[in-house]
């Protein structure tokens, strides 16, 4: 079985259970809506609501919903599960919504001024296909137009689980139907294809950190906490816990795998 096909049979199962829910491929509340707050924050920086933006994908249509409730009206969809493309669909919002790789985009060249990418080029196991991607994606982009992306560094997971055995603690595997992004992969990525924005017109974008307290706070900290109370009925995700610290804490260090870029096209 190709590792296509593996990661099309994870994401079946995500269709099969949890079907339009804001936890489809993302189980976690905090992250799913600090990455969308992020996103929104970014594009109300770059432009309003006639951007042309694609959001390579897509899954179930959760941010592209957002998306319509922010009144942005020229979006398209795409993602690589047919079956993502129909629940998408079943939203009826009014965007065109494909089945698509992003190895290789059905758009012509320099055609969108935003894409968004929340962790898709982590479901290519291959680092040339990631790559092609990065290519892909600039090609499809306006002069100086933007890519917003949200996707997983090895590095921060490396430090997470490090954390994590100071306390005794398993280490958090790491998704397998994923590839995360080794340390210096995103700088030959992006070589000659984008340069990395931490502003943009003299306003400051979000940290590419910007999860890292929450994820420390919620796999070390809470985890440790649980384990003093084994034995006793604890929930362990989506806790009142994880949502007060992930409120509060401004982000620090590099513990969170899933990180924010925003990149300008070259």
């Amino acid at each position: 079985m190709s590792y296509e096909d593996e990661v099309k049979l994870h994401y079946r199962g995500q269709v099969n259970s949890v079907g339009l829910s804001g936890e489809s491929t993302m189980p976690d509340h905090v992250v799913r809506e600090k990455e969308i707050s992020a996103i929104l924050n970014t594009l109300s920086l770059l432009g309003g609501n006639d951007l042309r933006i694609l959001e390579i994908g897509c899954g179930n249509g959760t941010l592209l919903h957002e998306l319509h409730n922010h009144g942005y009206s020229k979006v398209t969809g795409i993602d690589f599960l047919e079956e993502f493309v129909k629940l998408a669909k079943s939203r009826n919002l009014p965007y065109e919504i494909y089945e698509g790789d992003v190895r290789s985009l059905q758009f012509e060249d320099s055609h969108f001024d935003v894409v968004i990418t929340e962790r898709v080029i982590i479901n290519l196991k291959n680092s040339e296909h990631q790559s092609k991607a990065f290519a892909e994606i600039q090609r499809v982009l306006k002069p100086d137009a933007h890519f917003i992306m949200l996707e997983a560094f090895e590095d921060a997971w490396l430090n997470l689980n490090e954390a994590r055995s100071e306390f005794g603690l398993e280490p958090i595997p790491m998704a397998g139907q994923n590839r995360w992004f080794k340390e210096g992969e995103i700088k030959s990525y992006t070589k000659e294809r984008f340069i990395q924005k931490m502003e943009v017109n003299g306003s400051k974008l979000p940290s590419q950190n910007l999860l890292s307290s929450h994820y420390f706070m919620s796999r070390v900290v809470h985890s440790v906490l649980v384990e003093t109370l084994k034995g006793k009925e604890v929930k362990e995700r989506n806790t009142h816990f994880a949502k007060f610290f992930g409120g509060v804490l401004a982000p620090y260090g590099n513990y969170a795998p899933v990180q924010y870029c925003c990149f300008q096209k070259l």
